[in-house]
């Protein structure tokens, strides 16, 4: 299940994936955001998957992505921060978002939703990126890498 609200308060769309979540429903997701003309048209979001799981392959993922490309018509700028601890689940939003390299939108990863806001708020991230390492979960750290 997906469900979402907007945090007027701290200006980005609080997005929880709960249980095993389909390409379907992101897809459904990505179709319900297009039909809220009251959302930014910069728009940050946080999609929090404490709570779930990403049930597709990475073969998935270019179905995923013709819909985001899609729906990002329909926004000046998206900027999104995917919160998840599960180390499946980063590998295919890393993977994404090597895919979908667009400009005016952002997309990363992390494992704690402070580190996450704190992305979406003041665009820094705390932790330094080390580009040989393909994929390295880094437990001391609150970010995953590539």
């Amino acid at each position: 299940m997906v469900t979402f609200k907007y945090n007027p308060k701290e200006k980005y769309l609080e997005t929880f994936f709960i249980g095993k979540i389909s390409p379907g429903e992101i897809i459904h997701y990505f179709n319900s955001l297009t039909k809220h003309s009251d959302l930014p048209m910069d728009l940050k979001i946080l999609i929090d998957v404490s709570e779930g799981s990403l049930n597709f392959n990475p073969a998935d993922l270019n179905y995923i992505l013709e819909e985001n490309i899609r729906m990002f018509r329909t926004y000046n700028s998206l900027k999104i921060a995917l919160v998840t601890t599960n180390p499946i689940d980063t590998a295919l939003a890393v993977i994404y978002s090597r895919l979908i390299e667009l400009e005016r939108y952002q997309f990363t990863v992390y494992c704690e939703i402070k580190t996450a806001l704190q992305w979406l708020n003041e665009g820094a991230s705390p932790c330094k990126f080390y580009p040989k390492t393909i994929l390295s979960y880094m437990p001391h750290r609150e970010h995953y890498h590539i």
